[in-house]
């Protein structure tokens, strides 16, 4: 994800890297449909037509890691300094977040496919004047409109996904995003590795390939995928939604049941998210609150500690220091780390899901492995042991994306409660890619500052702090209803706060047992 977690009523957040499995709310119905095991044909069609969305970002993040050497060779072109390297990867992140901030009013104002759409054409534009670029200033333009582009973006695919599903499949069917932008990922270091010895040709090349994928994804909204039934129940248009719910759901389903669940969903949740507004939550916020706050905003900014967007975005300068100086081998790395991250995040996704297992556990091997990962690859850089870096990236995104990848948008997602939870995550959300930009943007000056292995033990120390925090202060989610974290969090703040941000009624565990979250 990048897998993000979010509901299908809360903003739009994103990925990152970026890897984060929403969990939605949007309709809660158990129709007769869910009793059929397979998923429709029509339903799989659209899931990956949406996914394609989360390719975008992922493929930037996988062709910029080839790219950025470039830009810094001389003779290809740029010529950038460290400096101005870092503010390239940095504006990205920036872009990202102001436009997530007005992607809540495209998606729900315009629709989930106008928001594609629009989504699409400006991360085309931005690309392709990103590679056209004659100056530093119009590349960094050009990176600006594409930030912009991801963050208009940020959990359409998967909110869309949840929203044409039937209630039964939908959990598994919204980690496609995830599981997408790993792909991304793995696209960009093939382009990379296609053009390692092109020159300036080379980069500009890779960057223009961007405009393929969303290309195919705006091809799609205008001619296969149809406007998400929930979007048009809120805006009154029950009929039309019942013609695509009936393409969605089996033959036996009862539609006006679905219908009916979708309405009364929508109401509750505007009427939960109504009662607690943003002063509330910012500035006279009860005490349980704060603990949600502290956990659900926490658990997210936790994921750009362990450093994995910057360590993907330079992992080529990463590697050279460990003593992997060859283009060539460096490129071959990075499709391997790309196949590992995209097997893996697979694999992941079942494990979250396991009736064994448990959101902390996988988050705390998580957070333990990347940190331990990281010991490893200061000691390879120490001795330029490049067999022992290359061991230690791959295990590195091995346990990054066992959970810290697409378990902290789940939790986050599962701590807070109806009333806040939109809210919440969009702060959950600005946090997490606040943290990203932050970091890359610094990256190369904190590796200068402290030297090849000292920022490789202090994002390994980070790591550590992680696992503190994950042990003594987030909470087992799986299998806890929205009831249930409340009490827990006025368990331990002392007060009862259940006429700030209760559930309605209708809404309640003994009331529906779909308000169990999966």
């Amino acid at each position: 994800m990048r897998d993000d977690a979010a509901d299908a009523g809360a903003r739009p957040a994103p990925m990152a890297e970026t890897d984060a499995p929403p969990t939605d709310t949007t309709d809660a119905s158990t129709a007769p449909a869910d009793n059929e095991e397979a998923v429709p044909r029509y339903v799989v069609l659209l899931a990956m037509c949406a996914a394609l969305n989360s390719c975008n970002l992922g493929y930037d993040i996988g062709v910029n890691s080839g790219v950025g050497p470039h830009l810094q060779a001389k003779g290809e072109g740029m010529n950038l300094s460290d400096l101005q390297l870092e503010l390239f990867f940095g504006i990205f992140g920036l872009a990202a977040m102001l436009g997530a901030a007005v992607a809540y009013t495209a998606s729900d104002g315009f629709g989930r496919r106008k928001a594609f759409a629009c989504t699409s054409a400006t991360f085309i534009i931005g690309v392709l004047w990103t590679a056209a670029a004659t100056s530093y200033a119009s590349l960094m333009c050009g990176r600006f409109v594409t930030g912009l582009g991801v963050g208009l973006g940020l959990a359409i695919d998967p909110v869309y996904i949840a929203e044409v599903s039937p209630p039964k499949h939908r959990g598994r069917l919204v980690t496609w995003s995830e599981t997408a932008t790993n792909v991304g990922i793995l696209l960009g270091f093939v382009s990379g590795f296609g053009f390692r010895n092109a020159g300036e040709v080379g980069w500009r090349s890779m960057l223009a390939l961007g405009a393929i994928i969303p290309s195919v994804l705006l091809v799609l909204v205008f001619t296969f995928m149809p406007e998400s039934p929930r979007w048009l129940v809120a805006k009154g248009r029950s009929e039309e939604a019942k013609l695509i719910l009936r393409r969605c759901y089996p033959p036996n389903a009862d539609v006006d049941a679905v219908v009916a669940a979708i309405q009364a969903a929508i109401t509750e949740e505007r009427n939960a998210s109504n009662a607690y507004g943003w002063s509330a939550l910012l500035w006279r916020p009860t005490k349980t609150t704060k603990r949600m706050l502290i956990v659900g905003v926490g658990v997210a900014m936790s994921q750009q500690t362990t450093a994995i967007e910057a360590i993907q975005y330079y992992i080529l300068y990463i590697l050279a220091d460990a003593g992997v100086e060859a283009r060539s081998k460096q490129f071959g790395i990075l499709l391997l780390i790309g196949c590992i991250k995209v097997v893996v995040i697979v694999v992941a996704g079942r494990l979250f899901d396991h009736p064994r297992l448990g959101r902390k556990p996988l988050l705390t091997l998580s957070n333990a492995g990347c940190g331990g990962c990281l010991l490893l690859l200061a000691i390879a850089t120490a001795t330029s042991s490049a067999p022992l870096a290359i061991l230690a990236l791959a295990l590195y995104v091995t346990f990054f994306s066992l959970g810290a990848g697409p378990g902290i948008w789940l939790v986050a997602s599962e701590v807070f409660s109806l009333g806040i939870r939109g809210k919440a995550m969009s702060m959950a959300t600005t946090g997490n890619r606040a943290l990203a930009t932050l970091v890359s943007a610094t990256f190369l000056s904190l590796k200068n500052a402290l030297g090849d292995v000292g920022f490789l033990l202090l994002f390994s120390a980070l790591c550590c702090g992680n696992v503190i925090f994950i042990r003594y202060l987030v909470p087992e989610t799986k299998g806890k209803s929205l009831e249930e974290m409340l009490a827990y969090f006025e368990d331990l703040a002392g007060e009862s706060a259940r006429k700030e941000i209760e559930l309605p009624a209708s809404r309640s565990p003994e009331a529906t047992p779909e308000a169990t979250m999966v």
